[in-house]
């Protein structure tokens, strides 16, 4: 489960490097509905209370923690929420026992 912010597009290129590894794959509809209990496009972080086998890695770029404010849908598509960053990452995810790894994605036009 990934985080950035609006000026760090997703390249899983990109992130497959700043994880430190050779490439990325992710979990095909089935498994993250059987993991998180969502549908593709649906995953927020909460989803991590539905992993009780630890087998999701929330990864975070570091811009995001900076940031006041994480916003992030409320799980159904429908609807938005913005919780206090300082809480989903000290809190809520320890909490949850999902630690995050924190990466540092390009802004665009970085090479």
């Amino acid at each position: 489960m990934k985080s950035i912010t609006a000026d760090k597009p997703f390249k899983a290129k990109d992130f497959s490097n700043a994880l430190g590894i050779s490439r990325v794959s992710f979990a095909p509809a089935e498994l993250m509905e059987q993991i998180l209990g969502v549908k593709i496009g649906a995953a927020t972080v909460f989803g991590v209370l539905m992993d009780r086998e630890n087998l999701v890695q929330v990864v975070f770029d570091k811009d995001v923690l900076l940031e006041e404010w994480y916003g992030c849908s409320d799980g159904m598509t429908t609807g938005y929420m913005k919780v206090k960053t300082e809480l989903i990452v000290n809190k809520f995810l320890t909490y949850a026992k999902h630690i995050p790894k924190v990466i540092e994605m390009k802004k665009m036009g970085e090479s």
